[in-house]
């Protein structure tokens, strides 16, 4: 297959040029984080929209993991929350 050649504005390439090296310059600069997996009742109970007494039903059921780091109690995060 051969080279296809097209016609541009040389004004409009260095437009899209630059704005190509400022979006390089500001994905340079992010530092991203993962996602936790286990959060404290309160916030998983936030996070889903949820009461904490709601969420405390949703474990005695079964229908979520949690686990105990010291007194706090955690509850797993499901990719669907």
């Amino acid at each position: 297959m051969g080279e296809a050649l097209i016609a541009a504005d040389p004004g409009k390439l260095d437009t899209i040029l630059h704005q190509l090296e400022r979006l390089h310059k500001r994905l340079d600069r992010v530092e991203m984080e993962r996602k936790p997996e286990w959060l404290l009742l309160a916030e998983y109970a936030k996070h889903v929209g949820k009461t904490e007494r709601t969420v405390r039903n949703w474990i005695r059921a079964g229908e979520v993991d949690s686990k105990r780091d010291g007194k706090a109690l955690m509850v797993r995060i499901s990719p669907a929350a």
